[in-house]
């Protein structure tokens, strides 16, 4: 559990500087679109992924590429129409609850976990009683536009609450991966599951780092990091299920 705790803490501390000296020594532009941009991207890695799966090799880690190209591609769009909020505010909060399905698609069920304990079900119920609020606050937040409702303010702080509450969601299910497989594949579990926490914790921290710093910068550097961070983690766990099927097939006893 140590372990775990460093490396996802230097991820996070790395992840912090470079957004630091990017903002106050690079940053000379506006940037803003390169979020959306990475975020169609990392869908479109991921949807080869599953194209990978149905044609070339069958892959395990398949519904963590559907869960993140579901996830990324709704993300770019909610974030492009973001520019134009006022004049698409339902688009915005529709492509947003989807992208958000996609992120619990992606951590409940991805990682391709066989066994069931306590903590996958506290876990899983967590995470739908999370969505059925988002789900309810987000039909409500429609109905509100639509029939001109005094309400929007109070559903638009739950909806807003409850998205930045998944965080908890994709932390709690990766380090429920990382201790069923770290006896397996110990190096490329803390590379994973340090990599997808600090990235959580970078997306929620950053944003207080820069007013305690006084950074008025809105720059996507945070989002494009975290988007790189994401093309890692699916790339070793595909990896991973290569190694699996070597090793299923070769006989031959493989260590990373």
């Amino acid at each position: 559990m140590y372990v775990l705790i460093y490396f996802s803490l230097l991820f996070y501390l790395i992840s912090i500087l470079y957004s630091i000296i990017y903002i106050k020594y690079i940053y000379n532009f506006n940037d803003n679109g390169g979020g959306w941009a990475t975020d169609f991207l990392l869908g479109i890695n991921a949807f080869t992924f599953i194209l990978s799966n149905y044609y070339i090799l069958e892959d395990k880690y398949n519904l963590f590429y559907i869960g993140t190209c579901i996830a990324y591609t709704s993300g770019g769009v909610a974030h492009l129409i973001e520019f134009y909020k006022k004049k698409y505010i339902l688009w915005y909060y529709a492509f947003m609850t989807i992208g958000i399905s996609g992120n619990i698609l992606r951590s409940n069920y991805g990682y391709a976990l066989t066994v069931n304990n306590k903590y996958i079900v506290i876990n899983n119920t967590l995470s739908i009683v999370l969505l059925c609020i988002l789900y309810i606050s987000n039909i409500g937040i429609i109905y509100s536009y639509i029939y001109k409702y005094n309400n929007l303010n109070l559903l638009e702080i739950i909806y807003y609450y409850c998205y930045k509450s998944f965080i908890i969601i994709e932390i709690l299910s990766t380090i429920i991966w990382y201790f069923n497989m770290e006896k397996k594949y110990k190096y490329w579990c803390l590379v994973v599951s340090g990599l997808n926490i600090s990235n959580w914790l970078l997306l929620r921290s950053f944003p207080i780092i820069k007013y305690i710093l006084n950074i008025n910068v809105n720059s996507s550097v945070i989002f494009r990091l975290s988007h790189y961070k994401q093309f890692i983690i699916i790339w070793i766990l595909h990896s991973i299920n290569l190694l699996e099927y070597i090793y299923k097939y070769n006989k031959k006893l493989i260590t990373i």
